[in-house]
């Protein structure tokens, strides 16, 4: 699963609006999920199936270095 580096930014600045500080290269973790999620469903109803699930995902590092 790949995600453009301009899809990776808006992520982290996604994510630090919700209070998640993250590094990009943890962004790309979230970002890559978005893209599998847009990706797999061939549907609305499908969409909203993978939505309702329960996915964990590593969100680590206090975006330090990216500041």
């Amino acid at each position: 699963m790949t995600a453009p580096e301009q899809r990776i930014e808006q992520v982290r600045q996604e994510l630090a609006s919700k209070g998640f500080y993250v590094e990009p290269t943890t962004a790309a973790i979230y970002a890559g999920f978005l893209e599998y999620l847009s990706g797999s469903a061939q549907s609305s109803v499908q969409l909203e199936q993978e939505i309702n699930q329960t996915f964990i995902l590593s969100l680590c590092g206090a975006d330090i270095k990216a500041s």
